[in-house]
């Protein structure tokens, strides 16, 4: 249990197949056959940070992220308050650049061009967001749509610290059979809502009793 989990750093000289990789031994040159799931990806020791408490723990919860499933999050530079996207992670964290990659998914109705934002959470389908030449936002449902000519996907890189960082809300789930969202993630979305919402509660009064005269 004391032993090291990972050996290296080992340079990747081959791909034979999407799953076998021949690696080299950085210290003494030695060849060494290995499937994706006996790598990772090395990117230098990682800086000594002089951090608070909470950046360490926006740290260890960024660190937490796993390539493949699906984040609920805020973005520092959205102007409402309640604005918050959904994406896959497509790069997990590099402790170099402090940085992870997402793909955006979006619902955009029955016609992959529409966003309703007074649908709720339950009822949304997400899918890849695509973005035309025009900058226009669309999805492709089962691909029933062309894709338009010199469009891309949605991805954007984002860092633990500054004006493109993000505040994690639900992380590290899977989407369900159609697009759906499961009903943990909605239910943990709207309790974080619900602790941001800038709307005082109404006060409560109580009308004044009249007294009865003999």
């Amino acid at each position: 249990k004391l032993h090291f989990k990972w050996h290296g750093p080992y340079e990747v000289v081959e791909k034979r197949s999407p799953v076998k990789y021949i690696i080299k031994d950085a210290l003494d040159g030695q060849l060494v056959q290995a499937s994706v799931q006996q790598i990772i990806p090395f990117y230098g020791e990682e800086p000594i940070y002089d951090d608070d408490d909470e950046m360490i723990q926006s740290r260890e919860e960024w660190k937490s992220l796993k390539h493949g499933t699906f984040v609920v999050f805020k973005r520092h530079d959205d102007v409402s308050w309640d604005h918050l996207h959904v994406g896959e992670i497509t790069q997990a964290y590099n402790p170099i650049t402090g940085a992870i990659e997402i793909l955006h998914y979006v619902d955009m109705g029955p016609q992959d061009r529409t966003w309703d934002p007074a649908k709720t959470m339950e009822k949304r389908r997400i899918f890849v967001e695509y973005v035309d030449p025009e900058g226009n936002s669309y999805t492709r449902k089962r691909n029933t749509i062309q894709l338009v000519t010199g469009s891309t996907e949605f991805r954007r890189k984002y860092v633990l610290q500054g004006r493109e960082s993000i505040t994690i809300v639900v992380k590290n789930f899977n989407r369900q059979t159609g697009g759906k969202i499961p009903s943990d993630v909605c239910m943990k979305v709207k309790d974080y809502l619900k602790k941001k919402d800038p709307a005082p509660e109404p006060s409560k009064a109580k009308r004044p009793s009249r007294s009865k005269s003999g």
